[in-house]
């Protein structure tokens, strides 16, 4: 049985999902298994603390991180093998 994911892995997750290129509105919802409800209100906190930035090309919308989501992204995961460490002990 899966645990209730928090706040904190969510946004982790969509930081990922977006490190791998997967960088469209649906596939990141997608990805991370959220409602367009819950996505907008992660996007609009992620583009609001400048984690992530909407590209516009023409008629295409997508998204990259900053340099700022970058490190964010890079402590998550710091965070997370350590996590993974304890919990194994």
């Amino acid at each position: 049985m899966k645990h209730k994911r928090g706040r904190i892995e969510i946004i982790g997750e969509i930081l990922d999902v977006i490190d791998k290129g997967h960088n469209r509105k649906t596939r990141i919802m997608q990805s991370v298994y959220l409602n367009w409800r819950n996505f907008k209100e992660y996007m609009k906190f992620l583009l609001e603390n400048e984690f992530v930035e909407e590209i516009v090309d023409g008629t295409e919308r997508y998204y990259e991180l900053t340099e700022k989501g970058e490190k964010l992204l890079e402590n998550y995961r710091k965070i997370m093998e350590v996590l993974k460490i304890v919990s194994l002990c």
